[in-house]
């Protein structure tokens, strides 16, 4: 899967429109074009290369990746030859959003509107309606080296319905 702002290979196809075959040694005649996010297509930097069988691939670096939403398309020079091109939409980057998210400072955390709020909101809910007892949910960040570091403990202990958090 494609991920945002991330270098990312891409196949496009040449046919002939009049034998509808596939056309190939045309990668020296090809020009290709990435629109992002229904912008105005713009040249792509690297280089078109064979790939077989009418196809053709080319590299599209970091930055001309850097969209939700993604169209290739391109022109041969040569005679009866059209590009069949391709589309894509980018994933976010969840490691490095959980990374930002988990690297803010703690005391942030219960602030109103974030995603620690939220977290603890619902898992306080979720032990408030009974749908567990004497539970404790011990959230990690997730892509630390060892997986052990404990970021945010929330209990819940049925005796007078007491919900407690603690953050690191």
């Amino acid at each position: 899967m494609a991920r945002y702002g991330e270098a990312v290979w891409r196949r496009v196809r040449a046919v002939n429109v009049t034998s509808g075959l596939p056309v190939t040694g045309d990668a020296a005649n090809i020009d290709l074009y990435v629109a992002e996010d229904d912008g105005a297509p713009v040249a792509v930097t690297n280089a078109v290369a064979e790939d077989g069988y009418g196809y053709y691939k080319v590299q599209l670096t970091a930055a001309e990746n850097t969209c939700w939403s993604a169209q290739l398309s391109g022109e041969s020079s040569t005679e009866n030859v059209v590009i069949i091109g391709a589309q894509w939409d980018n994933a976010e980057d969840a490691a490095a959003i959980a990374d930002a998210v988990l690297d803010e400072d703690p005391a942030d955390h219960d602030a109103a509107g974030t995603l620690g709020e939220a977290i603890l909101d619902t898992l306080a809910g979720t032990a408030i309606n009974g749908e567990v007892e004497n539970s404790t949910y011990n959230t990690r960040k997730p892509f630390d080296t060892d997986g052990e570091t404990v970021r945010a403990t929330l209990t819940y202990v049925p005796d007078g319905d007491e919900i407690t958090a603690t953050r690191s």
